[in-house]
C-alpha cells in the first residue's frame, strides 16, 4: 500500500495535474526567508536558521525537508540586507534541491518604527528522479523507470511590512514555470506560488503576550489555510496551536535560551484520512542571532 502511495505522488508530481510542489512547514513565523525574500534583515541582526522537518512518520517515501538560511544587514542604515536559501526536499525518488541568494531593500517610518522591505531572490534548483531506490511493482514498466535530471534557474520577489505590534507580507519565491524535464514530450513544469502572511502581538499582561498568525499558500487553483494562534511567556517561552484548514493541527513550542539562540519544535498530527497511517509529522528549527554591537532594537525579539 505504501509504494502505491508513493507511485502516485510520484506520477502527480511529473504529470500534467500540478499541485503544490514547494516544501510545507509548521513553524513559518519563525523561518520567514524561505517565503519571502523580503524577511532578510528583519531580525536586526545577523541571523542563522536550520531546520528539519520529517513529514508523515510511518509512510515510506514521505517527504522529507531541510532547509538552513542565513541573512544580516550589510549597510549601518540597515536600508540593504542580503541573504542565502539552501534547501534539500525528498519524497520517494524524488528530490529538488534549490541553491538562492537574497537582496533586500528596506524603507522606514515614523522614526524607525514602521518598516517596509521589498526583495528578491535569484538562483537554481536541482530536479532529480532516481526510481532505481525503489521497489517497483513493475520495474520493467517504461513509465517508472523514467529517471531525470534537470537544473532550473529561477527568481522570486516579494514585500514584507513589520511594525512594533503587526506585520505582513505577500511574496511568490518562484516565478518562472519552468519544465521539470527538458524532454519536449513532457509537459510537467514548476507551479507559481503565492504566499500571503500576517501576524500582531497583543500584551495581556506583564509576563504573557498574546500573538495569533496566519499563512495562505496558492497555486494552481489549490490553496491552504494555517492559522495560528500562540502565547509568548516571559519573553521566553512560546506555546502555539495551528490548525492547517483540513489537513492537520499543529502543536508548537519555542524556547530562547539565549539573546542569541532560539530552539523550536513542533508535532503535527493529521487531521485527513492520511492520517490514519502517519503517526504525524515533526519539525526542529534551530536559530542563532549575532548580536549587535550597538544596543538599540526597533522590535524586541519576541516579535519574530
Amino acid at each position: 500500500m505504501a509504494r502505491l502511495i508513493f507511485v502516485a505522488i510520484a506520477l502527480l508530481t511529473m504529470g500534467q495535474s500540478m499541485g503544490q510542489q514547494q516544501y510545507v512547514i509548521s513553524q513559518y513565523m519563525f523561518n520567514g526567508l524561505v517565503l519571502n525574500p523580503a524577511y532578510a534583515g528583519t531580525h536586526e541582526s545577523w541571523s542563522f536558521t536550520l531546520m528539519t522537518r520529517d513529514q508523515w512518520r510511518g509512510i515510506p517515501g514521505a517527504p522529507s525537508t531541510q532547509t538552513f538560511t542565513a541573512h544580516g544587514a550589510i549597510t549601518r542604515s540597515n536600508e540593504s540586507s542580503v541573504g542565502l536559501i539552501i534547501s534539500n526536499d525528498t519524497y520517494g525518488a524524488i528530490a529538488l534541491n534549490n541553491l538562492y541568494g537574497v537582496y533586500a531593500y528596506r524603507m522606514s517610518f515614523d522614526r524607525g518604527r514602521h518598516h517596509l522591505s521589498m526583495g528578491l531572490q535569484g538562483g537554481a534548483s536541482l530536479f532529480n528522479v532516481d526510481l532505481s531506490q525503489d521497489d517497483l511493482i513493475d520495474p520493467d514498466d517504461p513509465v517508472l523507470n523514467n529517471d531525470f535530471s534537470s537544473i532550473m534557474a529561477n527568481f522570486g520577489t516579494g514585500i514584507f511590512y513589520n511594525g512594533p505590534k503587526a506585520y505582513a507580507g505577500v511574496s511568490v519565491p518562484f516565478l518562472l514555470n519552468n519544465r521539470l524535464n527538458q524532454s519536449e514530450d513532457d509537459l510537467s513544469r514548476q507551479v507559481r506560488h503565492y504566499y500571503l502572511t500576517g501576524g500582531a502581538i497583543l500584551p495581556l499582561s506583564h509576563d504573557v503576550k498574546y500573538k495569533p498568525s496566519f499563512l495562505i499558500r496558492y497555486a494552481d487553483g489549490i490553496s491552504d489555510i494555517d492559522l495560528t494562534t500562540s502565547f509568548l511567556f516571559k519573553d521566553v517561552i512560546w506555546l502555539g496551536v495551528t490548525y492547517r484548514v483540513k489537513n492537520s493541527i499543529d502543536f508548537i513550542l519555542e524556547i530562547q535560551f539565549t539573546d542569541n539562540l532560539r530552539f523550536g519544535y513542533s508535532y503535527g498530527l493529521v487531521t485527513s484520512e492520511l492520517g490514519q497511517s502517519t503517526s504525524g509529522s515533526h519539525e526542529i528549527v534551530l536559530n542563532y542571532r549575532i548580536k549587535k554591537q550597538h544596543p538599540r532594537v526597533n522590535h524586541p525579539r519576541r516579535f519574530r
